[in-house]
């Protein structure tokens, strides 16, 4: 069975928002899950949740840290992201905004990218869960086996 981890933990300075997800795009290049479409989508999706957390937890203070792990097994990616910022209020189902207005169309981007977006407040802090599930070529599955 395919697995692969990774964890990382960065601070919240807004310009790492982009290596973040370019270390998850070569993350899931070298786990062998690159479809484009599908890469893309699992980026952006992650590029909203890291700026959510910086943008809105943490409005915008740097020096915080936001963690991210990262789990792919047998064509499942579950990616998390956590902070120890103020919570977000989830009580009611985000929808897209009025076209006219600038921000709120996060939750709604991240639900069309992936497959669940789930969030929860634990003991640490805030934690945004991402999953989707992907397309893994047959003879990496295959190849892996016979390694293990």
């Amino acid at each position: 069975m395919l697995t692969a981890r990774l964890s990382l933990t960065l601070s919240s300075a807004p310009e790492n928002a982009g290596l973040i997800c370019t270390l998850m795009r070569t993350f899931c290049e070298h786990a062998g899950l690159s479809p484009p479409p599908e890469a893309a989508r699992v980026e952006l999706a992650l590029a909203e949740a890291v700026n959510n957390a910086i943008q809105h937890t943490y409005q915008g203070k740097t020096g915080t840290e936001i963690t991210i792990q990262t789990q792919i097994e047998a064509g499942y990616l579950r990616i998390e992201v956590h902070d120890q910022a103020q919570s977000l209020d989830l009580t009611h189902e985000a929808a897209m905004p009025n076209p006219c207005q600038e921000s709120g169309r996060g939750w709604p981007l991240m639900r069309t990218c992936v497959d669940r977006v789930d969030y929860r407040i634990d003991n640490a802090g805030n934690v945004l869960t991402l999953s989707k599930y992907l397309s893994v070529p047959k003879n990496l599955i295959k190849n892996h086996e016979n390694n293990s």
